[in-house]
């Protein structure tokens, strides 16, 4: 039987560790150089071909085309990887965890379906059929002049007369009568597809340099 010393454990609680942080270094290489970027390309392909595709009205103000850089600014500062006390925690977005606010609520309003057919006006129609300001505060792009902010109205037989009336060109929104549209899921599945592999690669690379390294 062999029996090892307090030096020699010492050594090989320490060998345990280096595998480790070296396993743990791999992995978050891998992350953010190959698994953050597919994500990100995953989900502004759903993006292109869920919301961008759907909308064929060059008229409409809330294209989601027009929101798309946005988007892709907030998906690129979103906190895939987080470091937790047993290691690395990686997340993907979803409705409750990205951040919609300002200018995306048009977006988290889409994805969340629209029961009805709603028309767009922005607030100087607004004014025009209706002879006062909008009474709700919560406009879909707060960033563009005051004069631009675009709303939705539930077209109703009043709301159709007043259009007519004052020569406004109906917009119907174009997400009107839409189920909710999941553009995330997707990026769940390659994950749980590609986990493994991102692990063995992980193993892989971190048993190379670990052995070069005590072979010294």
């Amino acid at each position: 039987m062999m029996v090892l010393n307090s030096p020699e454990m010492g050594q090989v609680n320490n060998a345990i560790e280096d595998f480790g942080s070296l396993s743990q270094k791999r992995f978050e290489k891998v992350l953010y150089n190959d698994a953050i970027p597919m994500l990100v390309d995953i989900i502004m392909s759903e993006y292109d071909l869920d919301l961008v595709s759907a909308v064929t009205s060059r008229d409409s103000r809330t294209n989601p085309v027009f929101y798309r850089s946005t988007f892709l600014e907030r998906l690129e500062d979103f906190e895939f990887v987080s470091e937790q006390e047993k290691g690395l925690l990686l997340r993907t977005p979803d409705m409750e965890n990205f951040d919609f606010s300002g200018r995306l609520k048009i977006i988290e309003n889409i994805l969340d379906g629209t029961a009805g057919v709603y028309v767009e006006v922005d607030e100087g129609q607004y004014v025009q059929m209706y002879n006062r300001q909008p009474r709700r505060t919560d406009v879909f792009d707060p960033d563009v002049p005051k004069k631009q902010r675009m709303y939705l109205l539930r077209l109703t037989e009043d709301v159709n007369n007043r259009l007519r009336r004052n020569n406004i060109k109906r917009i119907k929104f174009p997400f009107s009568n839409s189920p909710p549209i999941d553009i995330f899921s997707a990026a769940d599945q390659f994950v749980e597809s590609d986990m493994g592999r991102w692990i063995q690669y992980t193993i892989e690379d971190a048993k190379r340099d670990f052995v070069a390294k005590y072979r010294r």
